[in-house]
């Protein structure tokens, strides 16, 4: 079973490549191969451990020449597109936990953990691969683990996730 990286740090990671290909680009370098020992490079890792198509440009010292040099714009647009994608999915995925908060809060449901079991929900676990602080709130009768203040706490949360996410 894969483990996905949290958004932010994929796109962190795909605007380092950005730069790099910018750099390759700027410096006439080679991407996808080591001109020298002709040896796959980590630019080329990175978009195959992705499935994202990758355009070759290499100009060994030897004289081979593989690709064009439109390769740094086509994997830069590439690397566009993968980022829209992924903001895209995720801000349909934090506009769903956000909506479903709602509804719990409507209900006065628990979140965090479940109420009959008191194990961790989705809630806990959609805040945790994101890396984003989580309030707890599971009424028990006379009793709570947390306050009703939660909902919102975690609303606003992802709220400023998402706009972080946009920029």
């Amino acid at each position: 079973m894969s483990v996905k990286p949290a958004v932010k740090h994929e796109l962190h990671a795909c605007q380092q490549q950005v730069s790099l290909l910018l750099d390759s680009q700027r410096e006439q370098r080679s991407i996808g191969m080591d001109s020298e020992t002709l040896q796959p490079d980590a630019l080329l890792a990175f978009f195959t451990e992705r499935n994202l198509p990758f355009a070759y440009y290499v100009r060994s010292c030897s004289g081979i020449a593989i690709g064009e040099v439109s390769a740094y714009e086509k994997n830069i647009a590439t690397l566009n597109m993968y980022m829209a994608h992924l903001r895209a999915t995720e801000k349909a995925q934090i506009d769903n936990t956000i909506a479903t908060l709602n509804e719990y809060k409507t209900r006065n449901q628990a979140i965090g953990l479940s109420a009959d079991t008191l194990r961790p929900d989705r809630f806990m676990s959609f805040f945790a691969v994101r890396e984003l602080p989580f309030a707890m709130y599971v009424p028990q009768g006379e009793r709570a683990l947390g306050d009703p203040s939660a909902y919102e706490r975690n609303i606003r949360v992802l709220e400023h996730s998402l706009a972080t996410l946009q920029a």
